[in-house]
């Protein structure tokens, strides 16, 4: 299952997620420079289960403005940062590896739903 919650339109299901990501406005957003960055996961294992949450941050190149030059690196005019969510795999492992039970995806916009995924990384620290 893949839960991006209220405010995001997605896929559910291995067959949907594939058709999305070969769509062609997907295609076309890649072709463009789409690009996503996730943050250093916290990582929870109960036996053959695991959460791993995460931030993931979606760029995209600016298109205008003046490129800026670093050194050793070039000139670019950087990246824009499109959206930023918090994650959530819920994973169980199988005779053939570890595989997707659940992922969960909320906007980190000052909702109760993204914090609530990031406070689900604290649980094993509270006493």
């Amino acid at each position: 299952m893949f839960d991006r919650g209220p405010s995001l339109a997605g896929a559910t299901g291995n067959k949907a997620l594939g058709a999305l990501l070969t769509s062609g406005p997907h295609q076309a957003a890649i072709a463009g420079g789409l690009a996503h960055f996730t943050g250093l996961p916290h990582v929870t294992l109960h036996g053959d289960e695991a959460v791993v949450i995460s931030y993931l941050q979606i760029l995209t190149p600016k298109k205008t403005g003046e490129p800026v030059e670093v050194p050793n690196h070039g000139a670019s005019r950087g990246y824009h940062i499109h959206r930023v969510v918090t994650n959530r795999w819920e994973l169980k492992r199988t005779p053939s590896g570890w595989k997707i039970k659940r992922r969960t995806l909320r906007l980190v916009d000052g909702s109760e739903g993204s914090r609530e995924i990031l406070r689900g990384a604290l649980g094993a620290y509270q006493a």
